[in-house]
């Protein structure tokens, strides 16, 4: 009998490489557990990759044999830096960072995989225990109509915006850090692009991409404020997720729907990628350590003491690793790549 495909899709990042000798190497445990079942890959889009700094880095990823590498066409230097954005000289729009948006390069796995199950990842996530992707599987193959499944779900809420000093209503999205699809609720010509969408108070509606919000960012916003608008922000595979539902009529829901027994068996480090300071093999040990210890504990102990091992950690963490958190709300156009 054939073998199932599943394929996970990471986008990798400078700032993610040594954080990855963890997140790429924890898929070992998902190719032993499955493999019996499953053809199992795992494919690294190298997303502007310094090569010459971190060439020995990725030489290792290649030898998991569950791994391929894709190596983006962009460089550091294909963009110019013009006191706002970086501007890529292929095609003259505007970027926050001199390499491709997550979208893109999702845009381009999503449209052409062939898998029976079609999995983004992000680079910052570590599966410390493969049963919830085991369990996230048969789910989704004992229900036919269940076609996006996702560890986690963001509801409808308004927030304010550090990016744009504005509050934006966020609409619903099943996040796309560990995202499973169904090839049968594959659609088409849908992006994973954010799409921004602003109401005037007259009820008018403006639709804009990043593309064009990233090339008209002053005159974007200003039309916004002048108008009053009210932003309704659909985040990165938000809308094709609303396309999935829409045109089969299936159902999109989250682990945490089902059952939180398996939310200690991965860890998001959650917007690692905009940090600047846990920027050598050391840190990154440390701060995994003491991340894991924030939300885990130590899963030996019992909650009586592992409550006080998490706040010990958390502590610690803040301490060492101050840095990191502030990073986070420093638009990333004014921090280095590296």
């Amino acid at each position: 009998m054939k073998k199932k495909t599943i394929e996970f899709f990471m986008m990798l990042t400078n700032r993610s490489i040594y954080l990855a000798h963890y997140t790429i190497r924890s898929y070992v445990k998902v190719y032993v557990k499955m493999k019996s079942e499953y053809d199992i890959q795992l494919t690294i889009y190298l997303n502007a990759i310094n090569y010459s700094k971190y060439q020995s880095e990725i030489d290792e990823f290649e030898k998991y044999p569950f791994v391929k590498l894709i190596k983006s066409a962009s460089r550091k230097d294909d963009f110019v830096f013009n006191g706002k954005h970086y501007v890529s000289k292929s095609n003259g729009f505007q970027y926050t960072l001199p390499m491709e948006r997550m979208s893109e390069g999702q845009d381009i796995a999503y449209a052409n995989f062939e898998s029976d199950y079609f999995v983004t990842v992000d680079d910052d996530l570590e599966i410390l225990k493969p049963d919830f992707i085991v369990e996230m599987i048969r789910i989704m193959e004992a229900n036919p109509d269940l076609g996006v499944f996702s560890t986690d779900k963001t509801i409808t809420h308004s927030k304010y915006d550090y990016y744009s000093s504005g509050n934006i209503v966020a609409m619903e999205r099943n996040d796309t850090w560990f995202c499973m699809y169904k090839k049968k609720s594959k659609v088409t010509g849908c992006s994973m692009e954010l799409v921004d969408k602003f109401v005037d108070n007259l009820g008018n509606e403006y639709t804009w991409s990043p593309k064009e919000i990233d090339n008209n960012w002053d005159a974007y916003f200003k039309i916004v404020n002048e108008n009053e608008g009210i932003r309704y922000v659909w985040d990165g595979g938000a809308l094709l997720q609303e396309r999935i539902r829409s045109k089969f009529k299936h159902k999109v829901i989250a682990l945490t729907d089902v059952d939180m027994k398996y939310s200690n068996q991965f860890i998001h480090y959650a917007a690692f990628g905009k940090n600047v300071s846990v920027n050598t093999p050391l840190k990154v040990a440390i701060y995994r350590i003491l991340f894991i210890g924030s939300f885990n504990g130590l899963l030996f102990l019992p909650y009586s003491l592992n409550k006080y091992v998490r706040k010990i950690c958390r502590k610690i963490n803040k301490i060492l690793f101050k840095n990191a958190y502030s990073e986070r709300l420093i638009p990333t156009v004014y921090t280095s790549l590296d």
